[in-house]
């Protein structure tokens, strides 16, 4: 074979490996583009990003083809694709992001962001909406103080309100007013895109930081003299906000419940007797957990937020460190004071509930007996949370105490209702009798479940509960005259309504053991011993009549 002959040989295979690897490329380009049309039929951004960055990938890979017609119709076709790709995810974002002059719309964004950050379009977007939310939100706020953020559903709008007359415009704190509202801006796309925490940071640090500064460097007092002034603006709008958030807590997240750790403290509930009652309730060391609500988690956050804040200001700032230490106290007031009235009717029919507060009044004065020793040397001098301990302490009592008392008022007057033995020779009258036990210890079998697991004292409330009942039952019977007729079936009915307590006491679904149960209702045994009395082969008709 001639030289010639075998170098044209070689250029027709090389030509050949060149037109196959064409041929291999031109394929992934149809396949690509197939299933890219699909996933955007289909609204998967997400794959279709995927895809339009393969295609990218592969014209990055040829390099001995890109001169060739046909490479440059597959660079003309995925530019397509990626135009009509950022055309469908623009078009995404205006639909879960409407900015127009005082309105803010959001709605969810799904799978946007991860599409935006694949087809490398997630900074150009944040940025525009950042600049969008400061020319038509943050701006009007910053500028006309009148304006208050109001939030409905996915909306936030600015509305208008009416500017209060004062005889000092000077002391208004607009800086104040200004950053509340800016904060509740933020707060409000943090609730509907929590996975989106960077809009946030570009709106922040490109918009928003430097405008608030330079409003709070003009909002200073330009002299010394006017800085009595100046705090006394202030400081109300702080307290404001903090109970104001106390009272949306306590009708928001006062259902919600998280288990808190405690450490080496006793029950903070009276455990003496009060004048009038034969015998208070004494409360046990408190478990490492306990289960309370959200909002008295909150609460004492925010308290010891507000004592942190009061104890770093030096002596110049008395006056600040005392407003935030009553803001403190009066939160944890109202906390108390609101709970009463906010919830008054499951107070008396949700154990659950009922539950909840008395931990939360545990929480609450454990901390503060403690609390006020780390800063007292920074803090005024007598200040202090102790006072406010008992109050705390016996309201949770009372919300326990009147919940057992009405609710074993209303048992008790369900029980009274039942037939005495001389009436179980009639089935109708058994099965009435039967009912009503039966409907009574579902009830206190309800609040057990309630309590068991989250209330330390639940054995010894139950226990008082009980007690009363067993003695009706007990006094029903051995009150009761004879009737005539078959004893047998009237002692063996007696029986069976009698063994459903003794069973209820025994199985877990009231008290942890049978021993818990004998320990808290002392006349349990009694009830107990008179239900094995009843067994019909142990007695004659004439006995028992």
């Amino acid at each position: 074979m001639s030289i010639a002959t075998k170098t044209r040989l070689q250029a027709q295979i090389q030509q050949s490996r060149e037109m196959l690897d064409l041929l291999d490329v031109l394929s992934q380009f149809d396949m690509l583009f197939q299933h890219f049309d699909t996933q955007i039929d289909q609204n998967a951004y997400d794959v279709a990003a995927a895809d339009v960055a393969s295609m990218e990938r592969l014209l990055h890979d040829i390099r001995a083809s890109s001169s060739l017609h046909v490479m440059d119709m597959m660079r003309t076709q995925t530019r397509m694709r990626q135009n009509q790709l950022h055309f469908a995810l623009d078009a995404k974002v205006d639909a879960v992001c409407a900015v127009s002059p005082k309105k803010l719309e959001l709605f969810p964004a799904h799978d946007l962001w991860p599409s935006l950050e694949v087809a490398h379009r997630l900074s150009f977007h944040l940025d525009a909406l950042a600049s969008s939310i400061h020319r038509h939100i943050l701006v009007p706020i910053l500028t006309d103080a009148n304006l208050d953020p109001q939030i409905h559903s996915n909306t936030l709008a600015l509305l208008t309100k009416p500017a209060l007359s004062t005889a000092n415009p000077a002391a208004v704190p607009l800086f104040a007013k200004a950053l509340q509202h800016v904060l509740s801006v933020f707060q409000f796309i943090h609730a509907h895109w929590p996975d989106q925490a960077s809009l946030g940071n570009v709106l922040w640090n490109a918009h928003a930081e430097a405008p608030l500064l330079a409003l709070f460097v003009q909002s200073l007092p330009s002299s010394l003299a006017d800085l009595a002034a100046f705090k006394a603006a202030v400081q109300p709008v702080k307290r404001e906000r903090v109970l104001v958030a106390v009272r949306h807590s306590m009708h928001k997240d006062y259902m919600d419940s998280v288990v808190v750790s405690t450490t080496d403290h006793h029950s903070t509930l009276s455990s003496g007797k009060k004048k009038g009652s034969t015998d208070a309730v004494v409360h046990p060391d408190q478990p490492s957990e306990l289960r309370v609500s959200l909002c008295a988690s909150k609460l004492w956050t925010q308290v010891e937020s507000l004592l942190d804040e009061a104890s770093l200001d030096n002596d110049a700032s008395k006056d600040v460190s005392l407003a935030l230490f009553h803001t403190a106290r009066d939160a944890i007031f109202l906390f108390r004071m609101g709970l009463a009235s906010l919830h008054k009717e499951a107070l008396v029919q949700d154990p659950r509930v009922v539950m909840l507060v008395h931990n939360d009044c545990i929480l609450l004065t454990h901390h503060m007996l403690t609390c006020m020793y780390r800063r007292k040397s920074s803090l005024p001098r007598g200040v202090g949370l102790i006072d406010m301990v008992p109050d705390v302490r016996d309201f949770g009592e009372h919300v326990v105490m009147h919940f057992a008392k009405t609710q074993s008022d209303k048992m008790l007057a369900s029980l009274h209702t039942c037939p005495v033995r001389p009436d179980m020779l009639d089935d109708a009258a058994f099965n009435q009798a039967e009912t009503c036990l039966k409907v009574v210890l579902f009830q206190l079998q309800r609040i057990a479940q309630h309590w068991n697991d989250g209330l330390d004292v639940s054995a010894t409330v139950l226990g008082r509960m009980l007690r009363p009942l067993l003695h009706h039952l007990m006094q029903s019977l051995l009150h009761a005259t004879a009737a005539a007729g078959p004893m047998d079936k009237a002692i063996h009915s007696t029986h069976h309504l009698f063994q459903l307590w003794v069973d209820a006491t025994a199985d877990g679904s009231i008290f942890a053991s049978p021993s818990v149960a004998d320990k808290h209702t002392p006349n349990l045994a009694k009830f107990r011993l008179l239900t094995q009395l009843m067994v019909t082969d142990s007695w004659h008709e004439d006995m028992m009549a």
